[in-house]
């Protein structure tokens, strides 16, 4: 019904890179270009789980080149 669930604002270098080798994720070593991974754990902004159903999730990029936005559909079961 397009309320917010949830919002997540990372900072350069904060996020998880993404790779999967444990001796190279971790904090700081993502938010620059290439894959970065924002876990979500499926609660709200006030730490509930979130209800069955479909999800929009909203991704935007504050860069040199101006905003980048993407969507992608999240279900939850």
């Amino acid at each position: 019904i397009g309320e917010k669930v949830f919002e997540y604002n990372a900072q350069p270098g904060e996020l998880w890179s993404g790779t999967g080798l444990p001796q190279v994720d971790g904090k700081g070593k993502g938010g620059t270009a290439g894959a970065n991974v924002i876990p979500w754990d499926g609660r709200n902004s006030a730490g509930n789980i979130v209800a069955t159903g479909a999800y929009i999730c909203l991704v935007e990029i504050y860069s040199d080149r101006g905003v980048i936005k993407s969507q992608r559909k999240i279900g939850i079961r």
